[in-house]
């Protein structure tokens, strides 16, 4: 494949995709509306391969000309966060499920063949099977996790109906370098904020609770395999570690990393409690070569320095 489309691509985990794509040498299309996206998150991308368009991805008819003539379109574009889910129910609900619709569409008219969804492991919900594969019945309990399950039947729908080869990936708690920290939805780079400013880490619960922490490279990678693969679409693919950690630990992890002494601070669970999380990434290893390569200490000293250098700047500015 030579040219691709991103959507949402100014975005945290989108911007990454972009930089990794247009370093192997691929064309580039970006559809971002900028609304959680910033053009910072792209300045490192190079300008030569690369074209930004700030545009509603939920407008089919706007969106179609930039369809033309590309070999794959990773479906990025989303709003997302526990809290804007527990804030915006009926938005975040109305907003993905409408964008990925239009997605769909854009590419039925357009003819584009390949289509890479980004769903997350919030369609999973509480379960009680512990690494979940692909199979584990879905019961998602956020509107979130909901909107994600309904892209997923529309883009089965779209696979049946219209040939378009879909696959789609599930992602396990991705974090690193350009993640945003404003909305304290994402748990590594609240706790990384909180160091930086000296204020406690709030671990909600007993921080019994346990995620898969996936670093943003083996995200981007396991992305582009999912993107490259030329057989058996239709597929699903969890893309985590496979390693389960607790978020006390991970609060002392970060503590140790950056050598800080600030406290820990317990406050009452969150009204979306998910007790235990972790990908079985069997599927993504045998039939991709999928392997993360990242552990949590290494992404979390990277992650901190992006940070730390970022949180600095902006203090020398002002």
């Amino acid at each position: 494949m030579s040219r691709a489309l991103v959507t949402g691509g100014a975005g945290f985990l989108g911007s990454n995709l972009v930089e990794y794509l247009t370093n192997r040498g691929l064309e580039v299309i970006v559809l971002d509306d900028l609304t959680t996206g910033s053009m910072e998150n792209l300045r490192h991308v190079r300008r030569d391969r690369m074209r930004v368009v700030n545009i509603d991805v939920r407008k089919t008819g706007a969106i179609l000309e930039y369809f033309q003539d590309v070999d794959v379109v990773f479906h990025l574009a989303a709003l997302a966060g526990v809290k804007l889910a527990t804030r915006s129910p009926l938005r975040t609900l109305d907003n993905n499920i409408q964008t990925t619709r239009s997605v769909l569409e854009a590419c039925s008219s357009a003819g584009v063949e390949r289509l890479v969804f980004a769903s997350s492991s919030e369609v999973y919900g509480e379960t009680s099977t512990c690494p979940m594969n692909e199979n584990v019945p879905l019961s998602p309990i956020s509107s979130y996790g909901v909107s994600k399950i309904t892209g997923e039947f529309y883009c089965m729908a779209f696979q049946k109906k219209y040939g378009i080869r879909v696959s789609i990936v599930r992602y396990f708690n991705v974090y690193g370098p350009r993640q945003s920290a404003k909305m304290k939805s994402w748990v590594v780079p609240a706790f990384i904020s909180n160091v930086i400013e000296k204020r406690p880490l709030i671990v909600h619960g007993q921080g019994d609770q346990t995620r898969d922490f996936t670093y943003i490279d083996d995200a981007v990678k396991g992305t582009y395999l999912v993107g490259t693969r030329s057989y058996g679409h239709g597929e699903i693919f969890n893309i985590g570690t496979g390693i389960e950690t607790s978020v006390l630990d991970l609060a002392r992890l970060i503590l140790s990393v950056t050598r800080s002494s600030n406290p820990i601070i317990h406050t009452r669970p969150r009204r979306f409690h998910i007790s235990r999380r972790c990908a079985d990434i069997s599927k993504a290893r045998s039939e991709l070569g999928y392997s993360p390569s990242i552990s949590l200490r290494n992404g979390v000293k990277r992650t901190y320095e992006f940070f730390r250098k970022s949180y600095h700047g902006k203090m020398s500015r002002q």
